[in-house]
């Protein structure tokens, strides 16, 4: 038996083996859920400035009082 052949052989019988596949799937939502997560913090973090600057501003002309 040829090497080339072993290592296909090896290969198939690999990619076949349904064992496992759950935790690589669990694996990669959780990576997708992390990304998400953090591309959504990075967008309200990176707003939040401008947005306390519009409140000041809209506090800052209101007046209080009689």
């Amino acid at each position: 038996m040829s090497t080339m052949s072993h290592i296909s052989r090896r290969f198939a019988l690999f990619i076949s083996e349904e064992e496992g596949a759950i935790t690589v799937d669990w694996v990669v939502l959780t990576a997708i859920v992390a990304g998400v997560g953090s591309v959504s913090a990075w967008l309200v973090t990176s707003n939040i400035p401008g947005f306390a600057q519009n409140i000041g501003d809209a506090i800052s002309v209101m007046s209080v009082g009689p």
